[in-house]
């Protein structure tokens, strides 16, 4: 069986502590990626009750925690990472289910109101199936919210040089390559906003959402960055069913 190499990283993104000891490839998701997505979930949530989740790619789940802060209490986080799903039960699994699993895991799952997914989607291959799988579980009406690398940055990122990306047969039409992390190589698909919304039209859902939230200076003096610091790192899309 091939390793999986999200296991090795589960302390690099394992952020329960002090937001100062966070790596900068945590603190970017929590600073920079998710103020963004609950402002759009916040919206979206006006006058509801009882909201269900799955946070896919939930990683440590830490934005799961961030979820049963903000009062929401039925939440399920998913991930395909062995090591990743012990970190998450280990810190916040009392309040919180934790299952490891892919997106056929998910036709398991009740249906939710909410789908959020935190920089998981470009590391997929068979994105077309699972975007199915998962919006087949997704309540009519429900958001599903999630970002992912902005292909501006990856692009920027290797026209200068930065050594987090690696082995793209083109610059100017960013598409497959590696993304450096923690010493590990791993692979990575670049789809435009384009790509998504044709997918997700393709199973009767809608964008209603597109950001692209930038660095703040604030950010950059206190964490730094190995990406370009004048492009937006993500792109945050918003679909509703």
């Amino acid at each position: 069986m091939t390793p999986n190499p999200w296991d090795s990283l589960s302390e690099h993104f394992n952020s329960k502590k002090n937001l100062a000891e966070v790596d900068t490839d945590a603190a970017d998701n929590i600073l920079i990626a998710w103020p963004k997505i609950i402002e759009k979930i916040n919206s979206w949530s006006k006058g509801k009750t009882n909201i269900s989740f799955l946070d896919y790619g939930c990683g440590t789940g830490t934005f799961c925690e961030k979820l049963r802060q903000l009062g929401h209490q039925n939440i399920i986080g998913m991930d395909s990472s062995v090591g990743m799903i012990e970190r998450a039960s280990k810190n916040y699994g009392k309040d919180i289910t934790f299952t490891r699993g892919s997106a056929d895991n998910a036709l398991s799952i009740k249906p939710v109101d909410v789908i959020t997914g935190v920089m998981v989607f470009q590391f997929i291959p068979n994105i077309d199936e699972v975007l199915k799988n998962l919006t087949d579980i997704l309540k009519p009406g429900g958001l599903f919210i999630f970002a992912v690398h902005n292909p501006e940055t990856v692009q920027v990122s290797l026209q200068r040089g930065k050594a987090m990306f690696s082995h793209f047969e083109a610059i100017e039409n960013v598409q497959r390559g590696l993304l450096h992390l923690g010493g590990n190589p791993i692979s990575i698909f670049i789809r435009a906003a384009s790509e998504y919304e044709r997918i997700m039209s393709l199973f009767g859902i809608q964008k209603i959402s597109e950001d692209y939230p930038r660095f703040t200076q604030k950010f950059i003096s206190k964490y730094g960055t190995d990406l370009p610091e004048d492009v937006p790192e993500y792109m945050i899309l918003g679909f509703k069913k």
